[in-house]
């Protein structure tokens, strides 16, 4: 048998006895104009990689203040 899931505040996606937050719709913009610029070459891979870890650890603390 699984155990219930612990609900949450906002959207996310249940597994069986998982429950995944999705990302905020500003970070899907963001990560996704990384993706694009990394696409066309205007930023190489490294960079992007870098960028998106500093913003993930930057942007960290904000989303834990806005949970419940």
């Amino acid at each position: 048998m699984v155990p219930p899931v612990k609900q949450t505040e906002g959207p996310g996606v249940s597994i069986p006895g998982v429950r995944v937050p999705l990302p905020s719709r500003q970070d899907v913009i963001y990560y996704g104009g990384l993706g694009a610029m990394t696409a066309l070459e205007l930023i190489e891979w490294p960079v992007t990689l870098a960028v998106a870890a500093g913003y993930a650890l930057a942007t960290h603390d904000r989303h834990q203040e806005e949970g419940p």
